[in-house]
């Protein structure tokens, strides 16, 4: 079965300001792979695409139409508005029957394969794709630092306050999808890094916007620890209480699975 953890009202509103935005080298690197084997950029499909700003627009003015697709009512509701030849449909990444067979040049996930009911949505993408259509997945894990000091307080936040809230689809992220396999044969694997200049509001905005914080909510629903995550930051860094917003860098890894439909 799949999994549904990011349907809250307030929770999408986080999430649409909150979540790393990818690349334009991971878009650059779907395209290439694409163009490589003949493919067309007529039609582009983001499913799980949240809220759409961080994987479905990327993909506008690269394919002739770009369809972003959740099951989130509330997320879709955060999507962006009046983007020429761009749409939004509310499915499940497993059925998309509003699409013809043969008839969608690029299918992406990003960030979301590991909620997926994986065989169901490998047959609906087997279906929807034209011959030498690509399937990208592609998803980052948790945050990093460069500095070992800062990155021992993030750990030590992440194994006290939120490793009781992993699901497997976590540690599936986490892991870079290693033990995952596309239903083709012309297949192609890469990592990249993602830098995000935030500061310490933002860093801790993204952890409200993820699944195990949601998941810890439910049960510790005045849990103050990303206060106590940011304070400890500012100590190491040296901020003092007038420097209000400080800027670090957050580092992610983004793993990348790139798959091509036969072209018979």
């Amino acid at each position: 079965m799949s999994h549904r953890f990011f349907e809250g009202a307030k929770h999408a509103k986080i999430y649409a300001v909150a979540r790393p935005r990818y690349s334009d080298k991971v878009l650059d690197l779907i395209l290439k792979f694409c163009q490589a084997g003949g493919g067309k950029l007529k039609l582009a499909v983001d499913v799980a695409c949240g809220t759409g700003h961080q994987s479905t627009l990327p993909l506008v003015g690269r394919f002739e139409k770009v369809i972003g697709v959740d099951v989130s009512e509330e997320q879709l509701k955060q999507a962006p508005e009046n983007v020429a030849n761009l749409e939004f449909r509310q499915s499940a990444a497993e059925y998309l029957s509003f699409l013809d067979p043969n008839s969608v040049d690029l299918v992406t996930a990003a960030s979301s394969l590991h909620w997926f009911n994986i065989p169901e949505f490998y047959r609906e993408v087997e279906r929807v794709l034209s011959p030498g259509g690509c399937l990208a997945v592609y998803t980052y894990g948790w945050a990093t630092f460069r500095e070992p000091g800062a990155q021992e307080i993030l750990e030590k936040f992440i194994s006290t306050y939120l490793a009781d809230f992993f699901h497997a689809g976590n540690l599936m992220a986490i892991g870079g999808y290693k033990d995952v396999k596309l239903p083709f044969d012309d297949l192609q694997r890469d990592t990249m890094k993602l830098e995000m200049d935030w500061t310490v509001e933002q860093l801790c905005d993204y952890f409200q916007s993820t699944s195990v914080w949601q998941k810890r909510l439910k049960v510790f629903p005045d849990c103050d620890s990303l206060n106590a995550l940011a304070a400890n930051l500012r100590r190491f860094y040296g901020w003092s209480s007038e420097d209000e917003h400080p800027r670090l860098t957050a580092l992610f890894s983004v793993a990348i699975l790139l798959g091509r439909k036969p072209l018979e």
